[in-house]
């Protein structure tokens, strides 16, 4: 193999645990300053192609060790929001390792899939994608209703037939009020005021205060004590492992077909998707096929980019930047290096979880959650400037909504759905 390509799928690994491990560090971070300095790399004998393999390298392995802060530290990205829940539940069962594997079973076997599917996926691109964008609006429009409509509410015996009916009502309206702060926020986004030289991601202190910070103040409330992370087998069957990670790959494939759709709704299909006839295999079964999707939906807006020049994400963009085009023989290599960096980000993956699981152990949780609240809060401040704070403290009142109404998590997912409605309905 050559040096290059060697050196570039080691740099994009290296960057992809950095970005992985560092919540409010993004991939769009790392893709962004190769991007802006490629020509001082190129004088280092880096070619644009080189460049892009760094960054192909560092999305796949982003995907894999994202997990880690969302299971020990209750920090989220779009990615990994809904799995806070589920994955906080393990860590307190002492299953916290359990969750990595979980994480990590799902990617891999989702990118081995994927990677098997990219002819098909290809010829199917080239022939029908101008009929599959048509229904972008009909198929957000499905989602909204599948999450109102599957939401069950608090399980209450007796509270008769209207009690589900009444926690629909509860959903619709965590749904409605996190779209109309979705709207708000990204209308005025244009206030956000980095203090460091990279992009500026609204959506970090948006999830960040839906998912993240309502988990940590809860944390440092009750004061949890974290148990000892016993380092067990996988608590699913071979038949649950294989429908998560498959309707996990499958969710990220179908939404890298549609424009204005973010990552974040291939999450909310694998949670929609998921059967939860049995909690502890459900939630289980929901990180395996979470993982899944965000791996694939990865891997198949690369495809995107090369097979239609359109750009589904941030990596595809800064990638498009620099090479312009992406010919059939740097396609090839990108497949294999996203094979090889996979089978690695898989064991490193395992490596830090068990780090992980050992560091969390020597600490007072709640001590750890203020601490981990304060690095949040001062991330977001050099990301976004104070207008990062303002969105922060309002989208942590309305992720607290669905906690007190005993609703699901997902109902939040409205904050980036509603606004891509209008925008579609609107456009």
């Amino acid at each position: 193999m050559h040096s290059g390509i060697i050196i570039s799928i080691s740099l994009g690994i290296a960057l992809g645990i950095l970005s992985g491990l560092i919540p409010g560090i993004h991939t769009n971070t790392f893709a962004l300053i190769l991007a802006t300095f490629s020509d001082w790399f190129m004088q280092f004998g880096f070619t644009p192609e080189n460049i892009a393999l760094i960054i192909v390298a560092n999305t796949i392995t982003h995907t894999f060790l994202d997990i880690i802060p969302s299971v020990f530290l209750g920090a989220p990205e779009e990615d990994t929001a809904l799995a806070i829940l589920p994955t906080h539940e393990l860590l307190l069962e002492g299953k916290g390792i359990e969750a990595i594997k979980l994480s990590a079973t799902g990617s891999i076997m989702s990118a081995l899939l994927s990677l098997s599917l990219i002819f098909p996926v290809y010829i199917l691109l080239i022939w029908g994608y101008s009929t599959i964008a048509k229904y972008t609006l009909w198929v957000l429009t499905a989602v909204i209703f599948s999450i109102i409509w599957s939401e069950r509410g608090e399980s209450i015996y007796g509270a008769g037939r209207y009690s589900r009916m009444k926690f629909r009502g509860y959903a619709f309206f965590t749904l409605i009020i996190s779209g109309v702060l979705g709207i708000v926020v990204f209308q005025y986004q244009y206030l956000s005021n980095p203090y460091v030289g990279v992009d500026s991601n609204i959506l970090f202190p948006l999830l960040t205060g839906l998912f993240g910070i309502p988990t940590l103040i809860l944390s440092s409330i009750s004061n949890p004590e974290i148990p000892d992370q016993k380092n067990v087998d996988m608590n699913l069957r071979l038949k649950e492992i294989l429908r998560g990670f498959t309707t996990g790959t499958f969710s990220g494939l179908a939404v890298s077909m549609f424009p204005g759709i973010s990552n974040g709704v291939a999450t909310i299909l694998s949670r929609l998707l998921t059967p939860y006839k049995d909690i502890k295999t459900g939630k289980r079964e929901f990180i395996v096929s979470l993982s899944s999707a965000n791996t694939s939906n990865a891997i198949f807006t690369l495809l995107i980019l090369f097979s239609l020049g359109k750009m589904r994400s941030g990596a595809a963009v800064f990638i498009s930047s620099i090479t312009r085009t992406v010919s059939e023989t740097a396609f090839l290599i990108w497949i294999y290096t996203i094979g090889i960096t996979a089978i690695l980000a898989f064991f490193l993956t395992l490596f830090f979880g068990k780090v992980m699981a050992r560091i969390v152990l020597r600490v007072n949780y709640a001590r750890l959650s203020h601490v981990v609240l304060i690095f949040l809060l001062v991330m977001v401040f050099l990301l976004n400037g104070s207008y990062g704070l303002v969105v922060i403290f309002f989208a942590t009142l309305v992720g607290f909504l669905p906690i007190l109404l005993k609703v699901r998590r997902v109902n939040c997912m409205g904050v980036i759905m509603i606004p891509v409605i209008l925008y579609l309905i609107g456009g």
